[in-house]
């Protein structure tokens, strides 16, 4: 009784490894897709809102009305982006450990739907004469809270700008930017940041920190006065939309019902060896 007992066991053995080996390599090979579906070290972000979508390479990120994610950011203070009126659709580079030396680099284009316009913020007088935006393509922030660094901005006013400068004009912004930055993030004399957009430089500063935020003020997620040092530096791409405030009364981001939807393709995101 026992060997027929085990006979029956071994073929009933043989017959589950037969029926889930091909479910195992299924899952491990989804998996793998899943892994590969975004840019080599990119995830989607925690507060993104509508997954980002790859197609023969290229990321199209878009938000509809009332696009936003409920999850809160973790922080301890239970806020989120629904709360907060904010709309995101993005990927997230890892942490950087400060002291590290980055090239951050990417293609980028309006596929439609961008209405935003450039407005004018009191906060942002003394750093861009006052015109600004509630919209990025980019963003580079610290690990601790209101702790955004640079940004790179997007409007139909303007077109894309970094720190105020431009990047690539209005009329441009159906075409492929070219958007490249050489960072060394430093809390020290040691720091260097260069920017480019299509092979021209439109920002170099050296021999400064760069662990803190050039145009900081309270629209721009930063707290004047207080001087924070940030263990790391973290990234995000895609639609990245503050709320805004029209008639005094803060709203989500206007999108038209189609969406705004912005792409990026070719990548980079490495560390680079500084002299």
């Amino acid at each position: 009784m026992r060997d027929s007992t085990k006979r029956r066991l071994d073929r009933l053995g043989a017959l589950a490894r037969t029926v889930l080996a091909p479910l195992a390599v299924m899952a491990a090979t989804a998996g793998t897709a899943d892994a590969q579906r975004f840019p080599d070290g990119m995830r989607e972000g925690r507060n993104s809102a509508r997954t980002p979508v790859v197609t023969d390479g290229v990321v199209t990120f878009t938000v509809l009305p009332g696009d936003c994610q409920g999850r809160t950011y973790g922080d301890g203070r239970g806020e989120s982006d629904c709360a907060n009126l904010n709309s995101k659709s993005y990927l997230a580079a890892g942490d950087v450990r400060m002291g590290t030396a980055m090239m951050y680099a990417f293609d980028v284009r309006v596929a439609g739907g961008l209405t935003h316009a450039a407005f004018h913020n009191p906060r942002a007088v003394p750093f861009t004469g006052g015109p600004d935006s509630r919209l990025s393509v980019a963003i580079w922030q610290g690990d601790l809270i209101k702790n955004h660094l640079v940004a790179l901005d997007l409007d139909r006013t303007r077109g894309l700008t970094f720190l105020g400068k431009r990047c690539a004009g209005p009329g441009q912004l159906n075409g492929w930017t070219r958007f490249e930055m050489v960072v060394r993030w430093s809390a020290s004399s040691d720091g260097l940041m260069q920017v480019r957009c299509n092979g021209r430089t439109i920002h170099a500063v050296s021999g400064q920190p760069t662990d803190q935020a050039p145009h900081c003020h309270s629209s721009n997620h930063c707290e004047p006065g207080v001087v924070k040092h940030p263990s790391h530096v973290n990234a995000g791409f895609g639609i990245l939309f503050d709320k805004e405030v029209v008639g005094g009364v803060p709203t989500m981001p206007r999108v038209p019902a189609s969406g705004l939807s912005v792409q990026m393709r070719d990548f980079t995101v490495q560390k680079v060896r500084l002299k």
